[in-house]
């Protein structure tokens, strides 16, 4: 993990004890979204802000997506974008101490419905994710049943490699290396150049 790495106290918890927020910039090519979540929360953190590190203000096309890691993060993450986060973090920098023991960052994280009244839920695993395989298989039956309330879209993630190697796209890829399989369990064959 890189960069600013800001602290900030929220409301307590159902012990009373503070639960702690952290604030971080992040740069993608230095590490993935999985990890930045899992050393916040290791570190004590109940939530992870993400602030991306890029000029760019529109991070509505960013996806925070399992690296193949993901199994067992229990705190909510989420992106905010530069301009944000650094409006966040110049308050926190400048507040009085009193300003900042009022301070609490609150996060909702809403379903959005529609005017059809269903709920659209996209789904992401990869080949790599025994439990996302194994959820999807399980959660079945259910979804067909809430067909009138849900429309469910299974989602899954692959990464191109047309150039790489004949070895690898024969062993892990189909289409000639279009679509290329994440980390995936040894026991899967997956035979498609």
């Amino acid at each position: 993990m890189n960069d600013t790495l800001q602290e900030e106290d929220n409301e307590d918890d159902d012990d009373g004890n503070k639960r702690l927020i952290y604030l971080v910039m992040h740069n993608p090519k230095k590490c993935s979204f999985v990890q930045v979540t899992r050393n916040i929360e290791r570190h004590g953190g109940s939530m992870a802000i993400i602030i991306d590190e890029r000029e760019k203000d529109d991070i509505s096309k960013v996806i925070m997506s399992d690296d193949g890691t993901g199994a067992g993060i229990r705190i909510p993450a989420m992106l905010i974008s530069r301009t944000d986060g650094d409006s966040i973090i110049e308050w926190i920098t400048h507040a009085s101490p009193d300003g900042q023991k009022q301070a609490s960052i609150k996060a909702s994280f809403l379903t959005e419905f529609y005017e059809d009244g269903k709920v659209m839920v996209e789904y992401w695993y990869t080949s790599g994710d025994d439990r996302s395989l194994d959820f999807m298989r399980d959660i079945s039956k259910y979804v067909e049943r809430l067909s009138s309330a849900i429309t469910w879209t299974p989602r899954f993630v692959t990464w191109a490699c047309p150039h790489c190697d004949d070895s690898f796209k024969n062993k892990d890829c189909v289409s000639n290396g279009k679509y290329c399989a994440m980390k995936h369990d040894k026991r899967l064959k997956l035979n498609g150049a």
